[in-house]
């Protein structure tokens, strides 16, 4: 996952987002579901990132479903910077 956030951040978009979605594959198939949520946080991101919203938000309710109660937060931002554009 490191490997993929540090491709976004470099510009390489499309390569973070293949390696995210399988990441979030395997974890589900691991029933890693904390660290699953984790990942969709880091996709939401990047889809926030290239605005591209309704993917963006669709991984933001993915992981509030799996994260604990209290450890997740970046919804909000997505709507707030979908209204700024």
């Amino acid at each position: 996952m490191t490997c993929a956030v540090t491709y976004a951040e470099s510009g390489r978009e499309s390569e973070a987002e293949s390696l995210l979605k399988d990441t979030i594959l395997q974890l589900a198939n691991l029933g890693r579901e904390e660290e699953q949520g984790i990942a969709l946080v880091e996709y939401a991101k990047l889809m926030t990132q290239l605005e591209r919203w309704q993917e963006a938000e669709e991984a933001c309710l993915s992981a509030q479903n799996l994260l604990p109660d209290g450890l997740f937060t970046f919804c909000g931002m997505i709507d707030r910077r979908r209204r700024s554009t």
